[in-house]
């Protein structure tokens, strides 16, 4: 094998492995109505705000006023996964996830 002499050598094929069992999940997400994602995605952040009673953001990743780290700590503890910057705590939904996943937001904070 002769390697170039400058940052080409760094160079590498993909693991075509992971290509083959990515065809699937691939096809999957390419054939996905994008508006409908994001209406999904957006539904749930405003269902949150709805709950949290804040005003509704029209946005996957909802924030909030979080000073002193609490609500943060109450979603930690829970094992959802959030984050917190500034004094704000930033929560985001995704295609999987869930009414169910607002649900348990809210009822970690009420902890």
């Amino acid at each position: 094998m002769n390697l170039a002499k400058d940052a080409r050598q760094f160079d590498v094929s993909p693991a075509w492995q992971a290509w083959v069992g990515a065809e699937h999940p691939i096809a999957m997400f390419a054939d996905l109505d994008i508006s409908e994602v994001w209406e999904h995605c957006i539904g749930l952040g405003n269902a949150l705000c709805d709950e949290l009673g804040i005003e509704r953001q029209n946005q996957a990743i909802v924030t909030w006023p979080d000073e002193t780290g609490t609500d943060l700590a109450k979603l930690t503890a829970a094992g959802i996964t959030a984050s917190g910057r500034a004094g704000r705590l930033r929560a985001a939904f995704h295609l999987w996830n869930t009414e169910e996943d607002v649900a348990a937001v809210i009822a970690a904070l009420r902890v």
